[in-house]
């Protein structure tokens, strides 16, 4: 059941970082932004309705289930936070350091921005799967 349980938020962790992330326009991140944390404040007082233990078991599982939509829901926010801070570095050169954008750092960042927020997306996919593993197996 673990197992089962463990490789579904694993498949829906991967489905929101490589599938859903990058089809959000940079000027809405700030609205989706808002969305995922309005999810994670509902879902944390759904959630904590049943956190009352029934029996051990059961009680159990139920944390593990809420503590993994608490790390998907957290990385994703870091994900579109790590998205943002490379639009925003470059939109900042673009504006007011025209006078140095073919320099090397500044050049190789705008050269290399989707290379640099898929490295990001996968940073973030290994460590949500290690917390995730951690959850549900580390006890």
């Amino acid at each position: 059941m673990k197992i089962v349980l463990f490789l579904v938020f694993v498949i829906l962790n991967y489905v929101m970082l490589f599938i859903v992330i990058p089809k959000i326009s940079p000027n809405k991140s700030l609205k989706t932004l808002g969305i995922i944390l309005g999810c994670l404040i509902l879902c944390s007082m759904i959630l904590s309705a049943f956190l009352k233990p029934i029996n051990d078991i059961n009680s159990n599982i139920i944390f593990m289930l809420y503590v993994s939509i608490i790390i998907i829901i957290g990385i994703n926010i870091a994900n579109l936070l790590s998205h943002m801070l490379v639009n925003y570095i470059i939109y900042f050169h673009e504006k007011f350091n025209t006078a140095n954008i073919d320099k090397n750092p500044i050049k190789f960042l705008i050269e290399k921005r989707e290379n640099i927020k898929k490295a990001f997306t996968i940073i973030w996919f290994i460590l949500a799967t290690v917390m995730l593993a951690g959850n549900w197996f580390g006890r």
